[in-house]
């Protein structure tokens, strides 16, 4: 299964516009195989158009070859004789020779013509002569030529009607001829094969001819070019219809199309080079623009976040891109805003005291180690001043908790406004405890400090009903350091300290300076360290 987070925009981008070209080339291909079949639809209606058109004028021209006949039989002095003897009931034997003799000597209008009977009907268009030959036919007149006599009134009698018609035996054409004029003494049917004329056709289409009877019989196949394939061959095929409309005989023409398919795979090669040019063009047109507009500003949009997700809260996303991406960007510059401000309020929080506002301890352990290496590297002395307020237990104990509060926050004050230098710092070291760290400081100027915390607390004389000095009171311990690799930040810390419980010892409310009362000390450049004789 594809894991969709792992799909890149860009990937997907990509693979759609593909997917999107491929089904443009399959419709492409589809359209081409539709127009391929249309042409060779339109191809077979128009040239089966043509046969029809060739096939009606060989049977026109048949038609008027036999009516000719009919006229020139009619118009012999013998045989209008021969038919008024058959009328006075004598002469049917020379009637029957006369119907003969274009089958013994010829008619010049019958040479392009297979002619196979002549037969003779009275008025009432029954049968009383016919022509001898191999083709045995009804005595009758074809159904379809029939009813198209029979129906005729007046002068329509006096004109020729023809037909196509089938028996069993084989395709005829028939051209029924009045005899007599305008006074009616019977008709002159003359059938031909068609199959003969229909030959014709070939030489005016100029394509391979293949007759058919209505039952499938093959009547007629024309040579054929062997080194023609059948697929560059186009079947055609005209159905002729007697005059009922059933089918009579069946004309199948194969068109050569090796010209036209050769023009198809042409406009089809070119067609589809042109569709995948076309489709390149676009989709590196598409593909580009996505790049400028999308796939870039994302990839700077994702670097700025990974950026702003390993800590750099000063990421800003430019807004020079689409509307929806500069929402986007506005949004996450406004949010890295509010949680750089956030971040740093924590960090202000993470390093100062909630009840007194000064530094707290974390961030006196911090600032005493940075300073204790910029010592080690300037050999510049580092002074601390440790305060603990005097009796802080019984004044909780008195003024309750809520005043204990109140005096570490008084204290707090007075340790901000002696505090001047920013590199100073002022903290809450723990309880009642404070400190005050001092780079760069000697002990006479650390001491002085001390001395004026005190100063100010005497100015504020503020009540402390528990303490033998009925106000509120520090003692300080003070402890500078020229600070030196053998030694570490704890060092002082404890000097600071020790010097903070003598002053404690001594009786409170005073400063006591580490060096003015250590007989030895843990640093080797610490003043008042007792150094051994020589």
């Amino acid at each position: 299964m594809i894991r969709i987070d792992r799909i890149s925009l860009r990937q997907l981008t990509v693979g759609l516009i593909g997917l999107l070209a491929l089904f443009a080339i399959l419709a492409l291909a589809l359209a081409a195989q539709y127009f391929r079949n249309a042409a060779f639809a339109a191809q077979r209606q128009s040239m089966t158009r043509v046969v029809a058109v060739a096939s009606g004028e060989a049977l026109r021209q048949l038609e008027a070859q036999l009516f000719t006949l009919g006229t020139e039989m009619q118009a012999r002095p013998e045989f209008r004789k021969a038919l008024l003897s058959l009328q006075q009931g004598t002469g049917k034997a020379v009637l029957q020779s006369a119907l003969q003799d274009p089958f013994t000597h010829g008619f010049s209008s019958i040479r392009s013509t297979d002619l196979i009977k002549l037969r003779l009907f009275d008025p009432q268009l029954n049968p009383l002569l016919q022509s001898k030959s191999k083709v045995n036919l009804p005595a009758d007149l074809p159904p379809a030529l029939l009813h198209k006599a029979k129906n005729r009134e007046g002068a329509d009698r006096l004109k020729a009607i023809s037909d196509l018609w089938a028996t069993a035996d084989g395709i005829y054409y028939s051209v029924l001829v009045p005899i007599g004029g305008f006074k009616l003494a019977g008709y002159l049917e003359v059938i031909a094969d068609p199959t003969f004329n229909l030959r014709a056709v070939e030489k005016t289409i100029r394509m391979p001819l293949s007759l058919y009877a209505n039952d499938g019989r093959l009547l007629y196949q024309s040579a054929r070019d062997e080194n023609s394939s059948a697929a560059e061959m186009l079947s055609l095929e005209h159905v002729m219809l007697s005059s009922n409309g059933e089918p009579a005989m069946r004309v199948v023409c194969l068109n050569d199309i090796t010209q036209l398919n050769e023009d198809l795979r042409r406009t089809t090669i070119l067609a589809v080079i042109s569709f995948v040019l076309l489709v390149g063009l676009a989709t590196m047109l598409v593909l580009f623009i996505l790049n400028r507009f999308v796939f870039d500003p994302v990839r700077a949009m994702q670097q700025e976040m990974a950026r702003c997700a390993q800590g750099d809260l000063t990421v800003t996303i430019k807004r020079l891109m689409l509307h929806e991406f500069s929402v986007l960007a506005d949004a996450f510059n406004a949010m890295a805003a509010d949680l750089a401000a956030k971040i740093g309020q924590l960090d202000q929080l993470s390093r100062i005291d909630s009840l007194t506002g000064l530094a707290n301890r974390h961030e006196f352990d911090k600032c005493l180690e940075l300073e204790w290496r910029r010592s080690l590297r300037s050999h510049e002395p580092l002074s601390l001043l440790m305060l603990d307020i005097d009796h802080f237990k019984l004044y909780n104990d008195h003024y309750g908790h809520v005043g204990g509060d109140a005096c570490l926050r008084i204290l707090a004050g007075v340790l901000r406004g002696v505090v001047h230098r920013s590199s100073d710092l002022a903290a809450r070291y723990g309880g009642e405890e404070f400190v005050v760290l001092l780079p760069n400081t000697s002990p006479i100027s650390a001491g002085a400090l001390g001395e004026r915390v005190l100063s100010e607390l005497q100015a504020l004389n503020l009540p402390h009903a528990a303490s033998p000095l009925e106000r509120i009171t520090v003692s300080i311990g003070v402890k500078s350091c020229c600070t030196d690799p053998s030694c570490c930040p704890s060092d002082l810390i404890e000097a600071a300290d020790a010097a903070l419980y003598q002053a404690k010892r001594a009786g409170r409310n005073r400063v006591v300076v580490a060096d003015e009362m250590c007989s030895e000390g843990k640093c080797a450049n610490c003043p008042g360290r007792v150094r051994p004789q020589s």
